[in-house]
């Protein structure tokens, strides 16, 4: 059934919980009075009388006042913290230090501990052995090792500072870079030791947000 055969009854209905909604932003009360509409058409479409179908959902004042009770603290809590996330440590931002802690752990490994001692022996016969860590072997290796481990350890902290709703695409910027960083490392040097936080880095940006239900799924929730 299209909305253009939607009884004068419903149109009339709507447009009461459509005024007593005037106290909520115009997107939400839309969002609303939309999905209303489409579960009236619904409901027609399966054979109910128009009649039946607002008795089962109520009067526009009943139908109002309860959308409004849901939604508004969540968002007058959102509006206060402004951009700031309700909740700090989520599933996404868990993986996202512990690809932080790889990062720093393979920074360690590569750069701090003993890797290459070199023996020589001088024109008297006398020898002498030289050790030396990985940051003074790769830095010889490829003058971007330093910057390219700095960078890994930016691009994996970054999204554990910010806050709000640029969180999300921080996290994915991040880990697009830290992936490159990965590749090149692997591609110049051999390094594979940062493979593993590059994969986390990528499964908490792709893991999918818990979405809060809809205004209008917890509206019909209700019906």
């Amino acid at each position: 059934m299209s909305e253009n055969t939607m009884p004068p009854d419903g149109l009339a209905w709507l447009r009461a919980v459509e005024q007593k909604l005037a106290s909520i932003e115009s997107a939400d009360r839309l969002e609303i009075v939309d999905g209303l509409r489409a579960h009236i058409l619904d409901a027609l479409d399966g054979g109910d009388d128009i009649a039946t179908v607002l008795r089962r959902l109520g009067t526009p004042a009943v139908v109002a006042d309860q959308a409004m009770s849901d939604f508004e603290p969540a968002r007058s809590e959102e509006t206060e913290h402004s951009e700031e996330p309700v909740k700090y440590l989520t599933s996404r931002r868990v993986l996202q230090f512990i690809a932080f802690g790889l990062t720093v752990l393979a920074t360690v490994i590569i750069g701090f501990l003993p890797s290459y001692t070199a023996v020589s022996t001088g024109d008297d016969g006398s020898i002498t052995s030289t050790t030396t860590n990985g940051f003074q072997n790769l830095a010889n290796l490829s003058p971007y090792f330093l910057s390219g481990m700095l960078l890994a350890l930016l691009v994996t902290l970054a999204p554990l500072v910010v806050r709000g709703r640029t969180w999300t695409k921080v996290s994915i910027v991040a880990a697009g870079v830290m992936a490159l960083v990965t590749v090149a490392s692997i591609v110049l040097i051999g390094n594979w030791l940062l493979a593993p936080a590059a994969i986390a880095s990528i499964v908490a940006a792709l893991l999918p947000e818990r979405s809060r239900h809809s205004r209008v799924e917890l509206v019909s929730a209700r019906v």
